[in-house]
């Protein structure tokens, strides 16, 4: 999932393994968690219709909410979780 989101790219061979495809600072939370969950959905009846939702007094709150996570998410990048004196990127 992370490799096919261009996150990450698998190398072969006896010093194979896994390296970010672009900096740490250039990957946000949300774009991991998009690669591994799909869009992010606080409740499942956001994703489509819903029985009583036009009188549902909530909908609009985790809307909302559902924004204001998206957008925090993207504000922090895979470098905030990083130790920088062992960092190789």
């Amino acid at each position: 999932s992370l490799k096919r989101a261009g996150l990450i790219n698998a190398y072969r061979g006896s010093a194979g393994g896994y390296r970010l495809a672009k900096k740490a600072e250039k990957i946000s939370v949300m774009d991991i968690i998009t690669a591994l969950e799909g869009d992010l959905r606080i409740v499942g009846c956001l994703d489509g219709v819903c029985a009583v939702e036009k009188k549902c007094p909530s909908k609009n709150i985790y809307k909302k909410l559902q924004k204001e996570l998206k957008q925090s998410f993207s504000k922090i990048k895979l470098s905030d979780f990083i130790d920088k004196k062992y960092a190789m990127c």
